[in-house]
């Protein structure tokens, strides 16, 4: 069982492990091979046991398995040097005595490899001189085994000293990488957690929102039908007072006066209550159009005919442009007369008999005409005109510009002929050059509701 954390340690003890087990087949198999030689046998089998030990400890994720295996690798390669190999002149050091300084160089620590070799040096001088090598002999092989066997060391130390550097900066770097991966992993479902928690939480508030809105629509309809059911009854009520006092010979003029002021007041409280039904609708998504076959400029010419008289009370000269010819749609012909009033009403209402201290006359126009795929209404007058603030705010529900404070209103109209219009698939353009410069509206309806 490996129990250290050091992930060079760890790769150098797998090399290791596996060295070792072949080294183990090896032994085994010399074994069976020598099994009638006893002395061999013997050693052979202290080889084995020596291996099996090295296992153990380097499967502990320690390095004394290593150490082991080097302290028999040194006695084993120099039990195994002959003198006469080193008789000869120039004899190069056996390879033998290179395996111990590379295993401990190499699964122990670069710089063991340096007192491997020293150890070599001193097991080889031993195992010579007690295979009986003369001293003049010694003297003369051990300084060179030594040059060749340091050279040999010095060149393996510095190039394994240079791979584990790399390695242990490599495996430092993939660490700082794999803790900064976790550092943001934390954060980033950190950041989830908190994402999911005010979706939640935004997800409660449009509940709660729909909720309200489905409750103010409902209150909104409620209170549209309470009052035009009251407005019928005192209609009703008024038109049979003027009829009494029409039988009873009053006078009639001054009748006349007052209907038609009463008049006028029941109109803008039904347009009131109509604009407050229709954006009910809109904001509870029930608006239903009721589409038939309408011919759009004989639409407009009547609404301009119901507002000619609000538009002589008001001293303002009123025109209507119409085609040369029918204009079909299919639409909801009372909803878009509905908005055609909400626009001409406001153009009547922000344009006065005398606009400036020239005395300019007040004029307003609409204008039927074909236009790029469909039918543009557009209603033109030099009245108050609007802000460049005011255009991007003109169409929000319940909203005042700043040029019409003053004047009495809801700022439902053009909210709700807004979203009546966009039911039909068309827009709504407002355009001015600023305050005191006049105001056009343009209402287009796309081409494809034209009748046959």
């Amino acid at each position: 069982m490996v129990t250290t954390d050091d992930p060079v340690r760890l790769v150098l003890n797998q090399g290791l492990l596996t060295t070792l087990s072949v080294l183990l087949l090896i032994n085994i198999a010399a074994i069976v091979a020598f099994a009638q030689d006893p002395a061999y046998l013997l050693i052979v089998l202290c080889d084995l046991s020596a291996l099996l030990l090295a296992v153990w400890l380097t499967r502990r994720g320690t390095t004394y398995g290593a150490i082991l295996f080097t302290l028999v690798a040194i006695g084993s390669s120099a039990a195994a040097l002959e003198p006469q190999s080193f008789l000869v002149d120039s004899a190069p050091v056996p390879m033998i005595l290179l395996f111990p300084v590379i295993v401990a160089t190499l699964f122990i620590t670069p710089r063991t490899g340096i007192w491997a070799a020293m150890l070599q040096l001193i097991g080889a001088a031993i195992a010579l001189y007690l295979k009986g090598a003369p001293t003049s002999a010694l003297l003369t092989i051990l300084p060179r085994m030594a040059i060749d066997l340091g050279a040999f060391t010095a060149f393996l130390v510095v190039g394994a000293s240079i791979f584990v550097r790399k390695i242990r900066s490599e495996i430092a770097a993939n660490a700082a990488l794999q803790e900064l991966n976790a550092t943001l992993e934390q954060q980033v479902a950190a950041r989830t957690q908190e994402l999911a928690a005010s979706n939640a939480q935004l997800a409660e508030a449009n509940t709660q929102l729909a909720a309200i809105m489905q409750r103010r629509s409902h209150e909104l309809r409620a209170t549209a039908h309470d009052l035009n059911s009251g407005l019928t009854v005192v209609r009703s009520a008024v038109d049979m007072l003027v009829l009494d006092t029409e039988e009873a010979g009053l006078d009639c003029e001054r009748i006349a006066e007052a209907r038609e002021g009463v008049e006028r007041g029941f109109n803008s409280a039904t347009a009131l209550v109509n604009n407050l039904f229709t954006a009910a609708l809109l904001e509870s998504d029930k608006l239903e159009l009721k589409r038939q076959d309408t011919d759009l400029a004989a639409l407009a010419e009547g609404v301009v005919q119901q507002y000619a008289a609000l538009a002589q009370l008001n001293e303002c000269r009123l025109h209507f442009h119409r085609p040369a010819g029918p204009i079909q749609l299919t639409i909801d012909a009372q909803r878009i007369e509905r908005v055609l009033a909400n626009l001409l009403g406001n153009a009547i209402k922000y344009t006065h008999k005398t606009v400036d201290d020239t005395g300019r006359e007040g004029v307003i126009a609409l204008a039927v005409e074909r236009a790029s795929d469909g039918v543009a209404l557009s209603i033109t007058d030099n009245g108050i005109g609007m802000t460049a603030h005011d255009l991007e705010r003109i169409g929000q529900s319940f909203t005042r510009l700043s040029t019409a404070q003053g004047t009495d209103g809801t700022g439902l109209g053009i909210y709700t002929s807004k979203g009546v219009v966009a039911a039909h698939g068309g827009t709504i353009i407002f355009a001015s050059d600023g305050p005191g410069c006049g105001s056009t509206v343009t209402v287009w309806l796309p081409q494809n509701m034209a009748g046959a």
